[in-house]
């Protein structure tokens, strides 16, 4: 009930993205103190990193659900206002939540959402620093994929899910 409720307000938002380019790509042009205003472009940052925060928080301590409530909706903002570097923090952390559930098809999906986004060359990120972040825990997350995948694989399951195991990274 309460994700969906969550969800059905995000295609309520509205975007000007000559406004979003000027706020999330804030360090490639200089900048004076007296220009730091509280925007709503501001304020959607920091929502949409308080968010991020809550599902990794949720995770931690085990509520696999929560955590996936906030970040789908975290992501689905994210999508709906076309934030690169949100879509793929928010992708990537649901993939590693997808892992931890054994998910896999799930988990793969949102690891290659996110890297198909880091691959775009015509994505702009804020600055190449966070993009190489991103790049390095995304291919950690891959990785912890395709050793979930084998680990289960050792671990004797079913022949069906044993089909299932090989990395198509």
């Amino acid at each position: 009930d309460f994700s969906k409720n969550l969800m059905d307000g995000v295609d309520k938002i509205e975007v000007d993205m000559s406004v979003v380019r000027e706020v999330f790509l804030f360090d490639s042009k200089p900048w004076d103190i007296k220009d730091n205003y509280l925007s709503p472009w501001k304020i959607m940052q920091r929502y949409l990193e308080s968010t991020l925060q809550i599902g990794v928080i949720y995770e931690i301590i085990g509520d696999g659900i929560e955590a996936e409530t906030y970040l789908r909706w975290g992501k689905a903002i994210s999508c709906s206002l076309q934030l690169p570097l949100f879509i793929v923090a928010f992708s990537s952390l649901l993939g590693k939540l997808y892992v931890t559930k054994r998910l896999w098809d799930l988990a793969e999906k949102e690891l290659q959402c996110a890297e198909q986004i880091l691959n775009d060359n015509s994505t702009p990120f804020c600055c190449s620093k966070c993009k190489l972040i991103l790049e390095v825990t995304l291919h950690g997350y891959l990785g912890d994929l395709c050793q979930s995948k084998l680990n289960s694989c050792e671990d004797g399951i079913s022949e069906e899910t044993a089909k299932n195991c090989s990395c198509k990274m």
